[in-house]
């Protein structure tokens, strides 16, 4: 006799965690059918490859960042400590 397989299902609170945010967010996220659910009866489950499917396809590469210049001036800006931007001297 075949054995079923049934998929590793969790729920809001786990993938709350998984994501390392806060339940309501993933709340939101099924109301807006951003992610894919399982109802059993009235609870809701995911589906964990699914979940792992879903962050992969969220994934972005680095993107390299500028110095740029500040419009209105010809002088480019530059961080400081604080994280605020500075005009450069010179």
């Amino acid at each position: 006799m075949e054995q079923l397989q049934f998929p590793e299902l969790v729920d809001i609170e786990m993938v709350a965690k998984l994501l390392g945010v806060r339940e309501r967010y993933v709340r939101r996220m099924v109301s807006e059918r951003q992610i894919e659910v399982v109802k059993v009866g009235h609870y809701v489950r995911f589906d964990l490859a699914v979940v792992r499917d879903w962050v992969e396809n969220r994934r972005r590469p680095p993107t390299q960042r500028s110095e740029g210049i500040h419009v209105g001036s010809d002088q480019p800006y530059r961080g400081n400590r604080s994280g605020r931007r500075v005009r450069s001297k010179g």
